[in-house]
């Protein structure tokens, strides 16, 4: 099946991408540099019949829901994170990073149990890079998973602020 994304560069702002879904609707996602994103669908011309805002954080859940990721559920009245729950994060990535020249399968995060998900990088047409032969670059975002216990560490460390 051939998927079709529209995508269309909003200056300033970020991207919209509009992908065609089987019966004639459409999915409008707009990604802004923020870390905002929005989501509608449009099932003709140019009105949304639905639209929902995301935080950054929000976002990177959905997509890690969508990529099939699972997590532990805490259904205790503890507010606090339990240690050994998945949480998944995005790092903007800087000059000092180790990840920059690295693909993201080459990318080394101090706990073992941690994983990059996934590579955006808004100097190219793809949304995640699965190019094997792209290299991260200074302001490429790296979605990372890792137990709550780790994620700052992991954090931290695609930072360049630490092991």
């Amino acid at each position: 099946m051939e998927i079709r994304v529209h995508e269309v560069r909003l200056p300033g702002v970020g991207m919209r991408y509009e992908i065609e879904l089987g019966d004639g609707a459409r999915l409008v996602i707009v990604a802004q540099r923020t870390g905002r994103r929005e989501l509608g669908l449009s099932r003709g011309g140019d009105s949304l019949e639905w639209n929902v805002a995301l935080g950054q954080e929000e976002a990177v859940m959905l997509a890690s829901l969508l990529l099939g990721a699972r997590f532990t559920l805490d259904t205790s009245d503890d507010d606090r994170l339990a240690s050994d729950e998945v949480v998944v994060d995005t790092v903007e990535l800087r000059a000092g990073s180790p990840a920059i020249g690295h693909a993201a399968a080459e990318i080394t995060l101090p706990d073992p149990d941690a994983a990059v998900l996934a590579v955006i990088s808004d100097s190219t047409p793809e949304v995640l890079e699965d190019e094997v032969s792209y290299r991260s670059r200074p302001g490429d975002r790296v979605i990372v998973a890792a137990r709550a216990a780790q994620i700052d560490r992991v954090v931290e460390h695609l930072r360049g602020r630490g092991a």
